[in-house]
């Protein structure tokens, strides 16, 4: 989509606007294939065009595996890479498998997951002994966690809001207290990503 039709004036304003569109909004990609689909993309603009690309936010409704493979790790896998030849770039990536909570187990074995990629340390307060010790079996291959220009978010996309719901059997099983922290959490994810 056409986004800066001032350069098309004249040749000064071409010139005082190039970049702009790229460098004042925030560049989104919705699809199965986000991550494919903006290297694709990437590959298509010349060197200055890239250098105005700030924010990339990466939207798919996959779900959360592929085989062993998380669509996550996946994609940290291929995005990390760009830390070094794109420094200015930083990447929010939304999986909206990560922000469906059929239960609690479910969501902290996600949740571990991601937090000992980020940290590589399974010290969380979220997170209780067999989850710790079930991120780092899965982890085990990583060899450095989730770089600084890439969070992960839970849900579809910015403004989708995931709204724990958890039972009776959840909050017997863990604790009243516990679930507050779970839920805490999820709203700092929510915001802040990991």
């Amino acid at each position: 989509m056409e986004s800066n039709r001032l350069k098309y004036v004249c040749r000064q304003l071409y010139h005082e606007t190039k970049g702009l569109g790229l460098k004042l909004n925030e560049f989104a990609v919705r699809s199965d294939r986000q991550v494919e689909d903006f290297v694709t993309f990437l590959a298509t603009c010349s060197a200055d065009q890239q250098k105005y690309i700030r924010q990339v936010t990466l939207c798919a409704d996959v779900s959360s595996t592929v085989g062993w493979v998380s669509t996550w790790d996946k994609a940290v896998e291929i995005l990390t890479p760009y830390g070094t030849s794109h420094p200015g770039m930083k990447f929010h990536l939304y999986f909206s498998s990560l922000g469906k909570i059929d239960s609690v187990d479910e969501w902290l074995m996600k949740a571990a997951n991601i937090l000992y990629a980020r940290h590589m340390h399974e010290n969380h307060a979220i997170l209780y002994p067999l989850m710790r010790r079930l991120a780092v079996r899965f982890n085990a291959d990583r060899k450095d966690p989730i770089p600084d220009h890439i969070r992960i978010f839970p849900g579809t996309g910015p403004g989708d809001l995931v709204q724990p719901v958890f039972s009776e059997r959840d909050v017997q099983t863990h604790g009243r207290a516990q679930i507050e922290l779970f839920t805490k959490e999820i709203e700092k994810w929510q915001r802040e990503g990991v």
